[in-house]
């Protein structure tokens, strides 16, 4: 009996599917079980959660310096600026030596009560090409400038020439000259704790024969050469001083002849000097 029902059954099982067969034109579609992979609970979970504690994560990663620390390292170290006496006038003008032509000779009139005639090395004709020929009376003996330099080892020297070569040579030809005469009293590079100074050429008087473009020209040259001879030289430019609205030297402190400078323009180009003492 139940032999019977069991072939019964199976008989019936068969013909089902036969029809299901036919119903699909025999076409059954299915999915190996080995190609389908179930999420576990671990990547569920992942899943979830995961985004926030990654981005907080990149942000970490990619947290850049704070935007000082940048700055301060991009920013150029400053330059070291040169320090400027804090002498005393007096002190000053004793530890200075002044190297120049007549016009500079009238700044031993006028600071006669702070400095020896000593101090000033002026020649009437003085050139920067024969200022080192010449002898000066120093209060010890006659000596050439760079023999005085030497002898008095001043912390500071003015050199303060031109007039007498306004228009002998180009204004890149005078500053060649001016150099050979500094470095001919003063030697080279390094200059230690030497400073220098490059005074301008004092501008002349509206009714002069050199006109004052003239003049501003040779300025520029003498600018120039003291910013290619380092730090420790020195353009002082005394122009402001005793010039015009119009760039002349004023009248009333031209001696007449529109190129020398009386003594009461001799006190304010020295107010001028000790007001920006090297």
């Amino acid at each position: 009996m139940k032999h019977d029902l069991r072939k019964f059954f199976a008989a019936a099982a068969a013909a089902l599917l036969a029809a299901a067969l036919t119903a699909c034109n025999n076409k059954i579609e299915y999915y190996p079980l080995e190609d389908f992979e179930f999420p576990d609970e671990t990547s569920v979970s992942s899943t979830t959660d995961a985004p926030a504690a990654s981005a907080a994560t990149t942000a970490e990663q990619t947290k850049t310096e704070p935007a000082a620390s940048l700055t301060e390292e991009a920013k150029p170290a400053e330059e070291e600026q040169p320090e400027h006496s804090d002498l005393p006038d007096g002190e000053y003008l004793r530890q200075s030596l002044f190297i120049g032509d007549s016009i500079c000779s009238g700044l031993s009139t006028y600071l006669d009560d702070y400095i020896a005639g000593g101090n000033v090395l002026a020649y009437r004709d003085g050139r920067t090409t024969s200022m080192l020929s010449y002898s000066f009376d120093t209060g010890d003996g006659p000596m050439t400038a760079d023999n005085a330099f030497a002898h008095k080892q001043p912390e500071f020297v003015y050199f303060w020439l031109g007039t007498n070569e306004l228009t002998a040579n180009s204004p890149e030809k005078f500053s060649e000259n001016y150099r050979s005469l500094i470095e001919g009293v003063v030697g080279s590079e390094p200059y230690g704790q030497l400073k220098i100074g490059i005074v301008s050429i004092a501008p002349t008087g509206r009714n002069y024969s050199v006109p004052i473009e003239t003049v501003s020209k040779l300025n520029e040259a003498l600018q120039k050469l003291a910013d290619d001879m380092g730090e420790n030289v020195y353009f002082i430019d005394i122009t402001q001083a005793v010039a015009d609205e119009s760039g002349y030297l004023k009248g009333e402190f031209d001696t007449g002849d529109g190129l020398h400078i009386n003594q009461q323009g001799y006190r304010a180009i020295s107010q001028a000097l000790l007001s920006e003492k090297m």
